[in-house]
């Protein structure tokens, strides 16, 4: 409740879940209900809805990219690796083509700006 009160006073939304009036446990989520000091949530639709992150079109669908990319002989072998293993974390991948790091963090820096590749967390290019 504490953290609630907390929230409140920086005009943050808190949301609460109503539990059995028999239940103990359920009472502080039924006084934040009760005192207005929560909004009361049934189901996750209620939730998506009130965070306003309902979709607002049709997904795009997806555009093919460029049908012939201009890409040097090093680009080329890095795309090929990266087909095979369809993701791989950057140092395993400098040691598959035998690279320096350096020199490939700058090649697949070009390949992501030409939308070849695509950087995901923790150093994973695919």
């Amino acid at each position: 409740l504490i953290t609630a009160d907390i929230a409140n006073s920086y005009y943050r939304e808190v949301f609460a879940l109503p539990g059995r009036v028999s239940d103990r446990w359920s009472s502080g989520c039924n006084r934040l209900i009760t005192d207005n000091k929560a909004v009361l949530l049934q189901d996750t639709d209620q939730f998506i809805a009130h965070m306003g992150w309902e979709p607002t079109s049709m997904p795009s669908v997806a555009v093919q990219k460029e049908l012939f990319t201009d890409l040097t002989e090093e680009e080329e072998r890095v795309v090929l690796v990266l087909k095979k293993a369809e993701s791989m974390q950057v140092n395993a991948l400098a040691i598959e083509l035998n690279t320096p790091v350096s020199e490939l963090f700058f090649t697949l820096l070009e390949l992501e700006m030409k939308d070849v590749v695509e950087s995901l967390p923790g150093g994973m290019y695919k």
